[in-house]
């Protein structure tokens, strides 16, 4: 069943937590080449509390769009971002926003459900309606099923080498062409830092886990020569979360010439 789910899963998405809010998305939700997409709010108390915890929730979420991050399999990271601009309500009890410039993983919708489940009691969410144009069909719960994330790119211009760490500590090792220089630790740094961000506010939660108990022990960077390291002392958050950091890498490929990127303990 589960091969089946994930062979669908960029047509039928699921969530594997009971949601508080129904989620309405059309086929290929965010992969629009571009094109905008809008997101109907429908709040219980769509004051200024939940306008604002929107707003955050939005702005975590495409700060990670931009890192190239949630492209998956299907999209250049360089090529995938998105970015969100606020629109007039249509309703007292509707709050409307739009993605702009948006090509992202059809999977990159739950990501987007992560970090508004885990400031429900903020946002006072009743629905989630995502329009690109295309029918709508609803956001599946299926409690035994581990949520869909973006994946790798299908195209990395450098090896990378998954040594599947189980238990303790993480590291990820960036290995470059050449010796390592400010620039490039700002720029790895700065995909740190929006990765971290994302998952301390419940992005890649790992149900049963609810997403206000993701945690990410981020360790400071090391580097000698060619070779800059990442140490991750604990994280309880889904795997696809170091995909994450992986594809933003790869969208960097014009700064940082990097050699080989190694998942390891």
């Amino acid at each position: 069943m589960g091969a089946t789910l994930l062979e669908m899963s960029h047509h039928t998405l699921h969530y594997g937590l009971k949601l508080p809010f129904d989620v309405r998305y059309g086929e290929m939700p965010l992969r629009n080449r571009g094109r905008p997409v809008r997101l109907r709010f429908d709040c219980l108390d769509p004051g200024a509390e939940a306008e604002a915890n929107l707003g955050e929730s939005l702005t975590v979420f495409c700060e990670l769009a931009a890192t190239g991050g949630l492209c998956g399999a299907g999209i250049e990271p360089g090529a995938s971002s998105t970015r969100w601009v606020d629109c007039p309500p249509e309703t007292r009890a509707t709050l409307i926003a739009e993605l702009q410039g948006c090509d992202l993983d059809d999977a990159a919708l739950i990501v987007l459900c992560d970090l508004l489940l885990r400031d429900h009691a903020r946002n006072h969410l009743v629905q989630l309606q995502m329009d690109n144009g295309r029918p709508p069909q609803r956001l599946l719960y299926l409690p035994d099923e581990a949520n869909p994330y973006p994946g790798l790119a299908s195209k990395l211009p450098f090896r990378f080498h998954d040594e599947e760490p189980e238990g303790g500590g993480l590291l990820i090792r960036v290995e470059f062409r050449r010796n390592v220089v400010d620039e490039d630790l700002l720029l790895i740094q700065r995909v740190v830092d929006t990765l971290c961000k994302a998952v301390l506010s419940g992005a890649f939660c790992l149900p049963p886990t609810a997403p206000d108990q993701n945690y990410l022990e981020s360790e400071s960077l090391v580097w000698f020569e060619d070779t800059v390291e990442w140490p991750i002392g604990k994280l309880r958050a889904d795997p696809a979360c170091l995909s994450c950091f992986v594809n933003a890498l790869a969208a960097q490929a014009r700064a940082l010439p990097i050699k080989t990127v190694t998942l390891t303990q």
